[in-house]
């Protein structure tokens, strides 16, 4: 039962993975490819026509935070001062987190959920409590309520109690298990709110649209307090704690440094696991 949650979660995290690849990250590739090298065109007119690719509206299905974070991350590598450029790359970064946040949201939520098992899992072992060795019984009622769609007292009680565990099962996930390692080796309990400070490029902002996108996500202006996430399958409880977290860890170089050793890559290329 054990292998089978954790596998249940693992699924959910991998299609969660391929969906940021398959579209954010082809996007991010695409941006580079047009932006990465000179051009004869203006850049107005190149963004327009990489803008018309992505799709209208607001996600999960529409692009519209990715259409404005590509103008912010062109607008951030034509920027001369030092601060204009930090805030529309934070700008950047938080309109591709909503985005991918949003798009994410089911399979975030199925990863934090496969503990619990689900209302049926949890209604079955109910009756093998109340109905000990009287499995003739208990079939009987599990398979009458659901052939007559009733909603007796028992199924009530239990889709009530469903809604409790996995409420619970959420937050002791997100309290025990989501962490963050950094470059450094030092680890981010996510569920604990962050500390330290914002770099001083990003500590009084003063770009308007960036202030406005954190009146959105970011409820604890300029603070950290209320940072830790009390549950990760909460799309505002975990925006509020990734957008404070970019803003922190916006300048830190060791970020950019490539995650896996050569080796680690040639294993990867190979099929292998490293």
């Amino acid at each position: 039962m054990a292998t089978a949650r954790l596998d249940a979660a693992s699924a959910a995290a991998a299609r969660g993975n391929l969906k940021v690849f398959a579209e954010i990250g082809h996007e991010f590739a695409r941006f580079l490819a047009r932006f990465g090298t000179p051009s004869d065109l203006p850049d107005e007119q190149r963004i327009a026509a990489f803008r018309a690719a992505l799709r209208p509206g607001e996600p999960p299905e529409g692009q519209y935070y990715l259409r404005q974070a590509f103008t912010h991350y062109l607008r951030a590598m034509r920027a001369t001062d030092p601060k204009a450029r930090a805030e529309s790359l934070l700008l950047a970064n938080v309109e591709v987190g909503l985005h991918e946040q949003t798009r994410l949201q089911p399979e975030i939520a199925a990863a934090l959920e496969a503990p619990f098992g689900g209302a049926a899992e949890l209604e079955r072992r109910l009756l093998e409590a109340l109905l000990p060795g009287n499995r003739l019984v208990r079939w009987a009622r599990v398979a009458l309520a659901a052939l007559l769609g009733r909603r007796g007292p028992l199924r009530a009680a239990t889709a009530r109690l469903a809604d409790t565990a996995r409420a619970a099962t959420r937050r002791v996930v997100t309290a025990r298990l989501m962490r963050l390692a950094l470059p450094d080796g030092t680890a981010l309990d996510l569920g604990e709110d962050l500390r330290g400070g914002f770099p001083a490029d990003l500590e009084r902002l003063t770009d308007p649209e960036l202030l406005a996108l954190l009146r959105v996500v970011d409820p604890t202006e300029d603070s950290l307090v209320g940072t830790g996430a009390r549950d990760w399958a909460d799309l505002a409880d975990r925006l509020h704690c990734i957008t404070d977290l970019f803003r922190c860890q916006a300048q830190r170089p060791d970020l950019l440094s490539p995650p896996f050793t050569d080796a680690q890559v040639a294993s990867v290329e190979s099929g292998v696991l490293p």
